[in-house]
């Protein structure tokens, strides 16, 4: 699905996790367009998954998960634009900032 759409223009692709931290779907991705990552601290990704109770990985506990996310965030960190946490339209008012000519 990403090789399709790396191809298209204006197109805005939301990844999962496991697919952002994949250096060469990465590597696919900072070719085609800007790569955003949304950062958010362990406990808030705690939070928003606290009712997801179909993704395995969440079942392997929080020391696992820490380090998974760790692992992660060094091929998010070659995302374009790192967006910090806060509210969605703070969120959203940056990335905007960011693609606006000046």
């Amino acid at each position: 699905v990403l090789k399709e759409v790396s191809g298209r223009e204006s197109v805005v692709v939301a990844t999962g996790g496991g697919l952002g931290a994949n250096r060469d779907a990465m590597e696919l991705m900072r070719k085609s367009g800007l790569v955003v990552w949304l950062k958010v601290s362990f406990g808030e990704f705690l939070r928003r998954c606290s009712s997801c109770s179909d993704r395995p990985l969440l079942k392997e506990g929080e020391n696992k998960l820490r380090e998974l996310m760790k692992e992660r965030e060094k091929v998010y960190a070659l995302a374009h634009l790192k967006v910090r946490e806060g509210p969605p339209e703070e969120q959203a008012e940056e990335i905007l900032k960011a693609i606006s000519p000046p």
